[in-house]
């Protein structure tokens, strides 16, 4: 005897923990816990002006911070924002680009 499918009972996303962030959904193809590329720390990054991505910087870890610094370092190039960067890292933490 088939049971009906119960309304609502579908399995949720996986989650990964991320830290000092909680459960985050899983990016597609990446099993969790795999070793994944790392995703980009600041959503629509790329369509954010800079007074709205300086702020952003401060919750970042240093980790999270290299990857904004690799970007801008191999893209736009902002200067405020590699300052910023700059002082938010540990000393000697920064890229040389």
């Amino acid at each position: 005897v088939a049971q009906a499918p119960v309304p609502g009972a579908s399995s949720p996303p996986p989650q990964v923990a991320t830290p000092g962030r909680g459960p985050q959904p899983a990016e597609q193809g990446t099993p969790a816990g795999g070793a994944g590329p790392a995703e980009f720390p600041i959503a629509d990054y790329d369509e954010l002006l800079v007074a709205q991505i300086i702020p952003l910087l401060d919750e970042l870890d240093p980790d999270e911070l290299e990857m904004v610094q690799a970007r801008e370092q191999t893209g736009a190039r902002r200067t405020t924002i590699l300052r910023r960067i700059a002082i938010l890292l540990p000393a000697g933490q920064t890229s040389s680009g």
